[in-house]
């Protein structure tokens, strides 16, 4: 392992280390983080975007609570920026971190999920396209897409052309489900049209996802 290699990991463990931290200290009920993240104000900000950061790793939490608390600390249009620049960042990091780390262990991981190996081998010849779509539409979780493409052939322009761009039409999606619910009297009607356009999405994911994989895997989540 590299000096630059364990640089990162050093990084990445102090960041998880500081958010348990702070969830111990504030006594945190997962369940509850937008509330506290509402009510400690601008160190809010602070925490929200790193939970956000930190969810790219990690789904603790579905992002659509984060993404609410965001905009309600900061308003729609900064808390739309916010949620989007942290989650690519996060992308971005899981990305080089896998790729650092070499094809080894990461390697291993996604050998044991047959539908992610699946993607992953379709990145080396079309490695935007399917990145793009992959962001665009939950095929395979976020976090397994990032790290995934780190071991692929991929390159990085791609990668990162393909999580920027399509990273923001379902981050401003789910940041809107979360501002209409926040305000569901004044925009009810919307709230569901959006919430509708989610599960359609979701719908679309699942049967890409048995379309773009080999019949094989169709069975294996």
């Amino acid at each position: 392992m590299t000096k630059q290699t364990k640089i990162w990991l050093i990084a990445a463990a102090i960041l998880i280390l500081l958010a348990a931290a702070v969830m111990m200290l504030f006594e945190v009920d997962l369940s509850q983080i937008p509330t506290y993240l509402i009510s400690l104000g601008f160190l809010g900000i602070v925490l929200g975007s790193l939970f956000v950061y930190l969810q790219t790793f990690f789904p603790f939490v579905p992002f659509v609570l984060l993404a609410g608390a965001n905009v309600a600390i900061c308003g729609m249009t900064w808390g739309l920026i916010l949620n989007y620049v942290m989650a690519c960042l996060g992308a971005t990091t899981a990305f080089f971190v896998a790729r650092k780390l070499g094809f080894g262990w990461v390697d291993r991981q996604i050998s044991k999920y047959p539908v992610i190996r699946g993607f992953n081998e379709k990145l080396g010849e079309h490695g935007f396209f399917y990145i793009l779509i992959g962001r665009l539409i939950p095929i395979i979780p976020s976090s397994a897409i990032s790290v995934g493409a780190g071991v692929s052939s991929i390159s990085v322009r791609s990668y990162l052309l393909g999580t920027w761009i399509g990273k923001l039409p379902i981050v401003a999606l789910e940041t809107l489900i979360a501002h209409d619910a926040i305000h569901f009297r004044q925009h009810k009607s919307r709230f569901f049209l959006l919430l509708a356009i989610f599960v359609v999405i979701i719908l679309i994911g699942h049967y890409l996802k048995g379309r773009l994989m080999p019949k094989k895997n169709n069975n294996i989540a």
